[in-house]
């Protein structure tokens, strides 16, 4: 059997990621349901409670303690859904993105942390400075990221201007002694991207 490529196995994440997508959204829905049931149930309850005869108070009372507790268990399982979907769609986005952009193997975990550290995730959908996730790091790799695009792919950031007419030079650094005047020139005008590529090296250098 051949061996996946990485692009391949990426391909398979992301379909995964976008399944567990749905399958959270259907629980979602299904759990609002029975909110909206269980909020129905307890004024019917209360309602007929008024009716009855005896202690009226106290049996109103135990319903309505008995469905908070019920609506509270319900309410904390969607909260947790809710952060679940957060995370498949921002992983899912930046799974995409990064296949798109044809990361080099060895920078896909800088480039993940580095991406998560700017999402913004609003009424369900996760932005980087307005623009999707996609949109955001498209630009990004033509330009400061470009030192972590796969050559073949890799437009190119020129270090003087960053207008992407050649792709950047520079390979990891195994030691500090290693740096050179030109990576950090590099690093005084794209700070955050030489930052990461430090981490990447597991260097302490930052700027």
């Amino acid at each position: 059997m051949p061996k996946e490529t990485e692009a391949e196995i990426t391909v398979d994440e992301t379909a995964g990621l976008k399944a567990k997508n749905s399958e959270l959204l259907g629980k979602l829905k299904k759990q609002q349901a029975e909110i909206d049931e269980l909020l129905t149930a307890k004024e019917e309850a209360e309602t007929e409670a008024a009716t009855k005869a005896g202690d009226i108070e106290k049996l109103k009372q135990q319903l309505e303690k008995k469905h908070q507790n019920e609506l509270d268990k319900l309410r904390g399982e969607k909260e947790a859904l809710e952060k679940d979907l957060r995370t498949i769609r921002v992983d899912n986005a930046i799974a995409t993105a990064i296949s798109k952009g044809n990361i080099i193997a060895d920078h896909v975990d800088a480039v993940e942390a580095l991406l998560q550290r700017k999402v913004s995730y609003e009424d369900g959908v996760a932005t980087i400075d307005g623009q999707s996730i996609e949109d955001w790091s498209k630009t990004y790799f033509s330009k400061a990221g470009a030192i972590y695009v796969n050559a073949a792919n890799n437009s190119g950031a020129n270090i003087s201007s960053n207008d992407g007419s050649r792709a950047s030079p520079f390979t990891l650094p195994k030691t500090e002694a290693d740096i050179t005047p030109e990576m950090m020139k590099y690093g005084r005008e794209q700070p955050e991207a030489f930052n990461a590529m430090m981490a990447q090296a597991g260097l302490s250098i930052r700027i």
